[in-house]
């Protein structure tokens, strides 16, 4: 025999048909502000995006690269195809020092590691669309390297810069340093050089480089008035080889490779 529904069932079924329509309601609601943020973030990433390729892009001449980036750093910037939306960059003007080529290899060797110094700028780009929440923000974090330069007609440059005079006493030493130059005269940071002597005049002279005292960059190089005759004797045959020599360094750049050689160094 069937019967009806009594008036307290009546009114459980009511409760659980209103709370399951309060539940579909709360999530239709959180799904619409789930959407909304969700399109903000991508709308904030794209604007971050934009700018940091603008940035990229005044970053290419040399003259804007080598300044305090005023221009960006700590300015409060709005792009009108992003209503709404502003952006804050940070930007470490004096560049970020990594090791070259990498720290596996250059750690070992302490204060003689090749770095890059000022290579490449780290620059962030943080947007925001009001929200109070700190963590509904778009931060975007990139470097931005160093542009291409063009080389001057002498673009090595190497320096004597210390140690003993001419004629160069036997087991004395010179310091010398070299630069890689632009066309305006400026020098190139970050570059790596290889060294050679090269015998020069009617007395050719030949020494010993000490690469191991110098940093791995060979920015900076000293050259011993010492010579091993045969590297391969035990012991090694050693002597001095007196005479005119220059300093040779050697960079690629680019993939261009470039030289230059120092002024004649007399030893005794």
């Amino acid at each position: 025999m069937r019967r009806g529904l009594t008036l307290p069932e009546v009114i459980i079924s009511l409760f659980l048909l209103m709370a399951g329509v309060l539940v579909m309601v709360n999530l239709f609601h959180s799904a619409l502000r789930y959407r909304r943020e969700v399109e903000r973030k991508l709308q904030g990433t794209l604007m971050a995006r934009s700018l940091m390729s603008e940035i990229r892009g005044w970053a290419r001449d040399p003259l804007n690269f080598d300044s305090s980036w005023a221009t960006y750093d700590g300015q409060l910037l709005t792009d009108p195809d992003f209503p709404g939306f502003q952006a804050r960059v940070e930007v470490e003007e004096l560049g970020r020092s990594i090791y070259s080529p990498c720290s596996q290899f250059e750690v070992p060797h302490g204060a003689l590691a090749n770095h890059l110094d000022r290579s490449l700028v780290a620059v962030a780009v943080e947007v925001d669309w009001g929200d109070p929440n700190p963590a509904r923000k778009v931060r975007l974090v990139s470097y931005v390297g160093e542009p291409a330069r063009q080389l001057g007609p002498t673009p090595v440059v190497v320096t004597r810069t210390g140690g003993a005079t001419d004629p160069v006493p036997p087991d004395q030493t010179v310091n010398a340093n070299a630069e890689l130059r632009d066309d305006t005269g400026q020098p190139i940071p970050d570059v790596t050089f290889s060294w050679g002597i090269q015998p020069s005049g009617t007395n050719p002279g030949n020494g010993t480089l000490l690469v191991d005292t110098v940093p791995r960059s060979q920015q900076t190089m000293v050259v011993q008035h010492f010579y091993v005759i045969h590297p391969h004797f035990t012991p090694p045959e050693t002597g001095y080889a007196g005479g005119e020599l220059k300093l040779r360094a050697s960079a690629r750049y680019r993939g261009k490779e470039v030289t230059g050689e120092s002024t004649p160094i007399l030893f005794q």
